[in-house]
């Protein structure tokens, strides 16, 4: 596997660093009725939130994905061509080979409250199951989902897994806290538009005695 090509400092000088490094690479193949014939590849990746292309017609600009590969095997997955970056097949080894993000929830929280994030929609689901079987042995998701809720980001999961049950009330939690976040903002903006009204009120007078006006009210035209 291309691991060296993923490494989190560059392998030879003058190589680009990647997504996480070789010594951070576990592999264990689980012979477990539930896994049989499963691979999994632990690794702690160096990000999480990934940035959708511009040319992409997604109705989202950034995703989580905890895992790469996928074990519910839809032959139909757009996202079966990813596993060849890492050079494994895309066909029996994409639905065998699974990739785990171990550090996800961790890492997320981290990218979340950095100084460079605005808050924008996370689409989840949308390249591999977050919710196929490794994540009732991983659990990745439950603290993804707590960091989520704790920045009141928003956030959607596409899954056709029914774990997800699992952590309804998570995502019910989640849902609230955006619900009060959005009364606060609601509140906020509406406050604000008070006080812009009182202000152009004097506006208008110190309009007809200074001749002065604020600068929103200026720039509204008023």
């Amino acid at each position: 596997m291309r691991w060296e090509n993923l490494a989190e400092q560059p392998v030879h000088p003058g190589s680009d660093a990647a997504l996480f490094g070789a010594d951070a690479v576990v592999t264990r193949t689980v012979d477990t009725p539930e896994f049989r014939g499963i691979t999994f590849h632990e690794i702690r990746a160096r990000s999480i939130v990934n940035r959708v292309p511009g040319a992409s017609r997604m109705p989202f600009t950034w995703t989580v994905n905890p895992y790469r590969g996928c074990s519910h095997a839809c032959v139909y997955c757009f996202a079966r061509k990813t596993h060849s970056y890492l050079d494994l097949d895309t066909g029996l080894g994409f639905d065998s080979q699974i990739v785990v993000k171990t550090n996800a929830p961790e890492l997320l929280r981290r990218e979340l409250g950095g100084p460079r994030w605005r808050g924008g929609h996370i689409a989840m689901g949308t390249n591999v199951d977050c919710y196929q079987r490794a994540e009732g042995r991983y659990r990745l998701m439950p603290g993804i989902i707590e960091a989520l809720r704790d920045h009141a980001n928003p956030f959607s999961i596409l899954t056709k897994g029914t774990l997800i049950l699992r952590d309804l009330d998570l995502l019910t939690e989640a849902l609230e806290r955006r619900k009060e976040q959005r009364t606060v903002l609601e509140q906020g903006m509406e406050e604000r538009r008070c006080r812009h009204i009182v202000w152009c009120v004097r506006c208008a007078v110190r309009g007809c005695i200074e001749g002065e006006v604020c600068p929103q009210c200026r720039d509204e035209g008023r």
